[in-house]
């Protein structure tokens, strides 16, 4: 077997010659190539059949392989006299030590019957640029060049004559004037219909029922989908896996259901689902590069709201509240200095200037008889019953909003709160979301994974959280739209929560089949779809829509609950649930007035002492 590059003018070659004449070769070469020897290699034993050499030999080719960079080696030259062993050689050296992207040129005898099926043949149906040159056979070394068009004539594959080489002639003859070596095969896919696998899982693919029964499709991965087939110009035809299943699950024998099993198999051009670009996965599949960089977020329950009998502190924040303690505590002692200038003992006694201040920040009016003579006190209580109004206009504006809607606590958002919190939280039993925590080097995502609740999916999951006392974790993209689509009401308020922080990265793609031809052409159209922008776009029009249907849903049936009773939409009315903070208030006073009076009665019964009229009236003037 010889190895060697050959430097053309349609690039390099690496070329392997193991039983093919030398006239054949020596054809090439007489195109103003230039030689390179780079590799020789010589079977142990020249006198055996290929067949045998190929069959018993495949490490050492793999090896030889091995040894030359497949980087390096921009095209490839093969000849060979069986098309069956060059076929066996290329499905061994393919999927680890060729360039499927690069130019082959395969010189073997195929005969005529049988171009198509040597073309349609894996490995050489994984590759785009062929040129395959077969001896017609005579005394001289003739040979047709033929290759492979796709997607032509709504076939996948199909045989095309490009011309002939005759021995006695120093280039070939081409059916076309203007024949190029290795042209674009991939331009146009001349409506070629595509089978495509996926299933319902917004907001990657949307499947709603129309009136009539049909099924339309929305979705990022549609819309993405639907821009490739207009750029490439193919069609799709949507539809189920055939299992019923949707990802799929790994068999023992190592086979797999669902989406990724049809596209594994090749019974499927193309499908998605919101796929992982993984290892693993790229193990099975070609997948394009990542249109989405999605986020593992988790889902919890609204919190409950704080207790009602609060609300009448909600108006203010506590730096506002620490504020207006300053002010009754500071006012006082400047009423009694500036009363000391007044007719009569009342402002001279600090408990009297205390209440005194307190009925104007309440915006209570002194009685006549109180009100202030000297300019001091009358600059007191100006300035206090501006500060006053204006404090207490604010107050009861914001107190008839937080009376009728309860101020929310504060969510989890990161998985320290959720450490935190008296949460379970959990994560579907498949797909390899507790290995992503397990192998975490972030400590707090290790205790996380010791405490993970696996449910079988995600509609359980979902159930668990809406039963009050669970976090379900999934993907961001994903939960945010179950939030808008379903669990939103009337007002546009969300009745689910969405972590703000995510975490652990994951890139998304679309899965063909390994190898495809098409990948790169996907590829090429998706750069430009992300560099655009519309991605983003998209999911925040199927957010908006989403969340506007879902209102509209639940505004329809909050109409008809009110027409059911007409009373509900009399109008909002304060319950005692609304108001029993004031009551509390109200209570805790009465309390504390029984106990103050409580404690006076046991001062006097111990002293002998009883207060009477002439007595109060004294402390009065005083």
């Amino acid at each position: 077997m010889l190895l060697f590059e050959l430097k053309t003018y349609c690039g390099r070659f690496l070329v392997c010659l193991i039983d093919l004449g030398i006239s054949i070769l020596h054809m090439l070469l007489r195109c103003s190539f230039e030689l390179s020897l780079i590799f020789t290699r010589i079977p142990l034993q020249d006198s055996e059949r290929t067949a045998d050499f190929i069959g018993k030999d495949l490490s050492s080719i793999k090896a030889y392989y091995k040894e030359v960079d497949k980087k390096t080696c921009a095209n490839y030259i093969f000849l060979l006299r069986d098309p069956k062993q060059l076929l066996k050689l290329l499905e061994t050296l393919y999927e680890e030590h060729l360039n499927l992207l690069a130019k082959f040129v395969f010189i073997t005898f195929v005969k005529e019957s049988e171009i198509y099926e040597f073309l349609s043949s894996s490995p050489v149906n994984k590759i785009v640029n062929v040129l395959l040159g077969t001896p017609t056979g005579g005394t001289k070394v003739d040979l047709k060049l033929v290759s492979h068009d796709f997607f032509q004539n709504n076939r996948r594959i199909s045989e095309k004559t490009l011309g002939t080489w005759k021995a006695d002639q120093i280039s070939p003859v081409f059916n076309k004037e203007d024949f190029v070596w290795f042209s674009d095969k991939l331009k146009n896919f001349n409506q070629f219909k595509f089978r495509v696998r996926t299933f319902n899982h917004p907001p990657s693919s949307i499947f709603e029922q129309n009136d009539d029964g049909s099924i339309s499709y929305d979705g990022l991965e549609i819309r993405l989908l639907m821009v490739m087939a207009s750029k490439l110009n193919f069609s799709a035809e949507i539809s189920l896996p055939r299992d019923g299943e949707k990802w799929g699950r790994k068999l023992a024998n190592g086979t797999w259901t669902g989406a990724v099993g049809e596209t594994v198999r090749g019974e499927t051009e193309v499908s998605f689902g919101n796929y992982f670009i993984t290892s693993d996965r790229l193990k099975i599949m070609d997948m394009t590069r990542p249109y989405h960089i999605d986020y593992t977020c988790f889902i919890t329950p609204v919190p409950k709201p704080s207790p009602q009998y609060s609300a009448v502190a909600w108006p203010f924040k506590l730096n506002v509240w620490i504020g207006v303690f300053l002010m009754l505590i500071l006012t006082p002692p400047v009423v009694r200095l500036t009363g000391t200038l007044e007719v009569g003992m009342w402002f001279k006694n600090f408990g009297n200037c205390f209440l005194y201040t307190l009925g104007t920040f309440l915006n209570r009016s002194p009685p006549p008889q109180l009100m202030p003579l000297s300019n001091g006190l009358r600059i007191v209580v100006v300035t206090s019953s501006v500060a006053a109004m204006v404090m207490g206009v604010a107050y009861t504006t914001s107190l008839i909003a937080f009376l009728l809607v309860p101020l929310p606590t504060q969510p989890v958002n990161t998985l320290e709160g959720l450490l935190e919190s008296d949460l379970q939280w959990g994560i579907r039993d498949t797909g390899g979301w507790e290995e992503w925590f397990r192998n975490s080097i972030d400590p707090t995502s290790r205790k996380i994974a010791e405490s993970f609740k696996f449910v079988p999916g995600i509609e359980a999951g979902i159930e668990k959280v809406l039963d009050g006392n669970f976090a379900f974790m999934n993907s961001g993209t994903f939960l945010r739209y179950l939030v808008s689509s379903n669990f939103t009401n009337e007002y546009g308020q969300a009745e689910l929560h969405v972590a703000r922080e995510c975490f652990v990265p994951f890139r998304i793609g679309l899965g063909m089949p390994r190898f495809s031809v098409y990948t790169s052409k996907f590829n090429s159209v998706i750069d430009h779809v992300v560099e655009g922008g519309m991605v983003s776009r998209w999911f925040q029009d199927l957010l908006d829509k989403a969340e506007r249907k879902q209102r509209d849903k639940a505004r329809k049936k909050q109409n008809f609950n009110e027409q059911l009773d007409p009373t509900s939409s009399a109008g909002k009315h304060l319950s005692l649930y609304h108001v029993q903070g004031p009551f509390i208030i109200l209570l805790a006073g009465l309390v504390l007035a029984l106990l103050a009076f409580t404690c006076e009665v046991l001062f006097c019964a111990r002293s002998d002492h009883k207060l009477d009229g002439t007595d109060m009236k004294r402390k009065a003037d005083e």
